[in-house]
């Protein structure tokens, strides 16, 4: 829900910027997901 109603208003705000912006905010969750699976392996 979040990310469908935050990709639409950086797209319509940053329009020059849409294709590295997107690229930026997937690179973000793929970090975020690594993070979060690092944290679930400590003891």
């Amino acid at each position: 829900m979040f990310a469908s109603n935050v990709l639409p208003y950086l797209s319509g705000v940053l329009p020059r910027n849409k294709q590295q912006s997107i690229k930026q905010t997937v690179d973000r969750c793929g970090e975020w997901k690594a993070n979060a699976e690092l944290l679930e392996a400590l003891p």
